[in-house]
Order: structure tokens, then C-alpha cells, then sequence
């Protein structure tokens, strides 16, 4: 991966090298190499490369590895792209959430491409909730789990929602890289297909029902979006986000126990707050009320 980034950045030094489980990551100068989790569809990925290229506004393009926009390598695809720079996560209040929901709001409302898969929102909770491993947070992330139907936890889906869309399927702020020359693009379409766009909003619901986000900024950026794609009251936004909600609050906790149990530590605060908001949500049994005040 590092010789990929020096061949399209010529005379860049490595600088980073991340590994997110399934992903491996590496920066070299101005250009990231991205390996694709093992398994990943190569027709699938060339179709949501594709829609990167028509959608440029709003998508990130992908960089062509000699003059292709996929090489294998090992059993792994792999993709190039521009660096950018992303939302730092230790300056909460610099965040660009009216950016960030003019961004989702314009691909929600782009042309829906007849080739795309289903997005991987649903499938993510499903494999987070396979890979969870025992400890004392897991029972109490189990019972949340029991009260999604199966369809939210990965099962399948028997028919089409009322809303389709051209959704990212894994969206949050770190999704979101900057240029000075572009502004503001959205990253990682490795889960982009056509579904549910409330899924799409869903994450900033879960952080806000956790505690994460602050009230204030999860209210700027619900009204910028609704004020361009109405598919969501602003003012009572949880008849329509409770159950994806829900469904990523499951997500998170089961995530955040993995990694901990993998790095043998305890879990940190903001891994608490999942768990806890999880016992929240099987308190409350399927009361949205209890998504809306956690």
C-alpha cells in the first residue's frame, strides 16, 4: 500500500498508517491508499466508485491506480483517494454541522442509480452484534438487541421502505474531509446504496440519545436538513429516527465492547454512555420516548 501511495504521490513521505479492523489505511503524502475489508464485492465497488465520479460535488473521487480504480492485491481490493483534512474530533464546536447536512440533504436528494446495492447500515448492526464477545455490558446490549425487529438487525428485508434514496449508509462526521480548493466532501462508500435516508440520520440521533453530541449542534444540523429535504419535523423528529436510533445505539455499545475486550481494557466513558443508553432503551421496552430523552 505505502509503494501505491509513493507511485501517485511522487516524493511524499508516509506519514500514517491506520488500522480499523476490517480496513487498513495508509497516508503517503498528499494521497490515502484504502484496503477494502476482505470479502468486499468488486462490482459492487466499481458501481459506487462510479457514483463518486458523477456526484464530485458532493462525493470525494476516487484517485485511478494506474489508470484503474481498483488493484488487488492479496485478496484485497484496493482504492486511492486525495487527502484531505478531517473534523477534528477535539474541537467540538468548530464542526461543520450546516455543512454537514447540506452535504447528506443534496446526496439524498440526488438521482437514485438503478445498479446500487442496499446500503450496509442494517448489515453493520447485524455483524456488530455477531462479533460480540461476552462481558458484563453484553447482556444488557443483547436485550436492547431483542427489541429491534430482526429486518434492523441485519435479517432480510421482505420489502421497500416509503422513502428510497441515495443514501452513504455509514454516515457521521468523520465522513467529512475538507480542501481548500473543494470545501467540504463527504468519504468512505463502502457501505453508499439505495435505501432508508432516515438510516443516514440515525447516527447523530443515537450520539445525541447517548449523550455525545450537544443538543444544540444535533438541532442546527436537523433543521438545515429538514430545511432542504423535508423527510423529517425537525421539531418531533423521533415518531420517524426512534427505531434507527435505536438500532445504532445497539451498534455503538456492541462495537465499543469489542474493541475494548480486543485491547484488553476497560471500557471509557464514552463506551459507558452506550451501554447505558442501551439499558435505557430496554427499560423503556419500544417506547420512543425513551430514545428522545435519553
Amino acid at each position: 500500500m505505502i509503494e501505491i501511495g509513493a507511485r501517485l504521490s511522487p516524493g511524499g513521505t508516509h506519514s500514517t498508517t491506520f488500522d480499523r479492523g476490517e480496513t487498513l489505511l495508509a497516508r503517503v503524502g498528499d494521497v490515502v491508499v484504502k484496503a477494502h475489508p476482505t470479502g468486499t464485492d468488486p462490482a459492487a465497488l466499481h458501481r459506487r466508485l462510479a457514483t463518486t465520479e458523477r456526484l464530485g460535488d458532493i462525493l470525494l473521487p476516487y484517485l485511478p491506480i494506474d489508470g484503474a480504480p481498483i488493484l488487488q492485491r492479496e485478496g484485497r481490493l484496493i482504492t486511492a483517494w486525495p487527502a484531505g483534512t478531517p473534523v477534528d474530533p477535539d474541537e467540538p464546536a468548530l464542526a461543520p454541522w450546516e455543512q454537514a447536512a447540506e452535504l447528506l440533504a443534496a446526496l439524498h436528494r440526488s438521482p437514485v442509480p438503478a445498479d446500487l446495492p442496499r446500503p450496509g447500515d442494517t448489515a453493520r448492526v447485524g455483524r456488530a452484534l455477531d462479533a460480540l464477545p461476552d462481558s458484563p455490558a453484553t447482556p444488557v446490549i443483547r436485550a436492547a438487541a431483542s427489541t429491534l425487529p430482526d429486518w434492523a438487525r441485519g435479517g432480510p428485508i421482505t420489502a421497500a421502505g416509503p422513502r428510497r434514496a441515495l443514501v452513504h449508509g455509514d454516515w457521521h462526521l468523520g465522513q467529512l474531509i475538507t480542501f481548500p480548493e473543494l470545501g467540504w466532501r463527504l468519504i468512505d462508500i463502502d457501505d453508499l446504496g439505495v435505501g432508508d435516508p432516515l438510516w443516514d440520520l440515525a447516527r447523530p440521533a443515537a450520539l445525541f440519545a447517548a449523550g455525545i453530541h450537544d443538543p444544540a449542534d444535533w438541532q442546527r444540523f436537523l433543521h438545515r436538513y429538514a430545511s432542504l429535504n423535508p423527510v423529517i419535523n425537525p421539531d418531533d423528529p423521533w415518531a420517524e429516527l426512534e427505531l434507527p436510533a435505536r438500532a445504532l445505539l445497539v451498534q455503538y455499545a456492541a462495537t465499543a465492547v469489542r474493541h475494548a475486550h480486543r485491547e484488553l481494557r476497560e471500557l471509557d466513558e464514552v463506551e459507558v454512555a452506550f451501554v447505558e443508553a442501551c439499558q435505557r432503551v430496554f427499560d423503556g421496552g419500544r417506547d420512543r420516548s425513551d430514545v428522545k430523552s435519553a
